[in-house]
């Protein structure tokens, strides 16, 4: 692998890293900035105040996403059917 290569991938290892917000599977206001965010044992939702997308891994190791989302609008990732939510974030 180049150099060049390497640092492609680092930097967006790095990028992928810092644009991804995770919050705990409590439902209350995220500490990390400015979205509101609620779960089930099957689904995860959460509301920014910028665009986002609900992100949910469920206990079948898959992950689920929900809509993409303008601010102010609640975004949900549902796990029914993939043996319930493990834990959500914010993209």
């Amino acid at each position: 692998m180049t150099s060049a290569l390497k640092g492609l991938l680092v930097a967006g290892a790095t990028f992928a890293t810092a644009s991804v917000m995770l919050f705990s599977p409590s439902v209350g206001q995220a500490q990390a900035g400015s979205c509101s965010t609620w779960k089930d044992s099957n689904t995860f939702g959460a509301k920014c105040n910028y665009a986002h997308t609900a992100h949910a891994r469920c206990h079948d190791g898959s992950e689920q996403y929900g809509l993409s989302v303008i601010a102010g609008r609640w975004s949900y990732a549902y796990c029914s059917g993939h043996g319930g939510l493990s834990y959500g974030w914010v993209v």
